[in-house]
């Protein structure tokens, strides 16, 4: 009951018996077990691994910026002012062209300053199931399953997505909780996952809802994945690719005003799926030669708006639009993608 590998096991079972609930339960409980903070005796011995010690600049940079965020709104946690101290310092002596955009790992030294809550919890905040739900109930939902399955690639776009009150608590779990563990996607965004803790009663209500009242789309297909993006202003986004699912629904919740450029900062899908014949690798991890293949055909830009979703075929070949927005914590671009059910095959 304590070991975080087979919570995450016990938690994949019960996603692909369609038990939601259960198995984010059993990922929460996973993810406290792993990322807990450390104490100084384990930063020490966990900095003898070097796997332990890696990491991205803007990683660390969302690091700062959110234990600054926490700090601020009156959010307790132990020596803050001398971590976020010391976040600065080993920021400042790495902040080089060299690492901009590169995986490394820090010096024993480094991590001893900050391996305490580096990729660890400090702060996860409740963002608990809403009684008044959570879907915009002034939607027109079957004229939207209309729109989406008539002739056509399956592309759907959805404006006030979320009630504001749900829009406000997803905002605050995704700016509060420290789980952005995912530092590796050099091209500047940090992704916080399902299986690694990723999910709160808020999400849960919002997938059961989207099965519901899109039945004939959605309704089939369990939650298969569930992710947030989190974006630096001056990088890029994430490249051409497809999904291993039936249906993707992605939305984000930056407010508009953090958006520079109000015509793009979106999502780009093409209207050619990903070849029946390729495998994962080569429809996810090839944008070389996805980007040629999407661009071949006819393209759909969906600018950027906040509380804005669009669903579509996940065997669409899509990737993040061109995206400049504000500096600053609270400026930065967050999307959350829900992959419902599998590819077929």
């Amino acid at each position: 009951p304590d070991d975080p590998e087979i919570l995450c096991d016990l938690g994949t079972l019960l996603k692909d018996r369609d038990n939601l609930g259960g198995a984010l339960k059993c990922y929460g409980k996973a993810m406290h077990l792993r990322r807990r903070r450390l104490a100084p005796q384990e930063v020490t011995a966990t900095g003898r691994d070097p796997a332990a010690r890696r990491t991205t600049l803007h990683s660390l940079r969302l690091e700062l910026e959110q234990l600054e965020y926490l700090r601020d709104q009156g959010v307790a946690f132990d020596d803050a002012d001398n971590l976020i101290e010391a976040y600065r310092g080993v920021i400042a002596e790495l902040t080089t062209a060299d690492n901009e955009g590169h995986r490394f790992a820090l010096s024993t030294s480094q991590f001893g300053r900050i391996g305490s809550v580096m990729q660890r919890l400090v702060h996860v905040e409740p963002a608990a199931r809403l009684p008044s739900g959570v879907l915009n109930p002034d939607l027109d939902f079957d004229a939207i399953a209309g729109q989406f399955e008539s002739d056509g690639p399956r592309i759907g776009i959805v404006d006030d997505f979320l009630t504001p009150q749900a829009l406000e608590a997803l905002r605050d779990y995704c700016h509060r909780s420290t789980v952005w563990f995912g530092f590796g996607r050099v091209r500047g965004y940090c992704g916080a996952y399902m299986q690694d803790g990723f999910g709160c009663g808020l999400l849960e209500q919002l997938a059961a809802e989207i099965r519901d009242r899109w039945p004939g789309i959605v309704g089939p297909h369990p939650l298969n994945q569930m992710w947030g993006y989190i974006y630096d202003q001056q990088m890029s986004g994430i490249t051409a690719h497809a999904d291993p699912a039936a249906i993707n629904l992605n939305f984000w919740i930056t407010p508009d005003d953090a958006n520079l450029d109000p015509e793009h900062g979106g999502l780009v899908v093409g209207t050619r799926k990903a070849l029946q014949e390729w495998d994962f690798d080569q429809y996810n991890n090839r944008p070389e030669i996805l980007e040629n293949f999407m661009t071949e055909g006819e393209t759909v830009r969906v600018p950027y708006r906040c509380n804005r979703m669009v669903m579509f075929d996940s065997e669409l070949v899509h990737k993040t639009d061109d995206l400049s927005f504000r500096p600053g914590f609270l400026n930065r671009r967050i999307n959350i993608t829900m992959l419902f059910g599998h590819r077929q095959t």
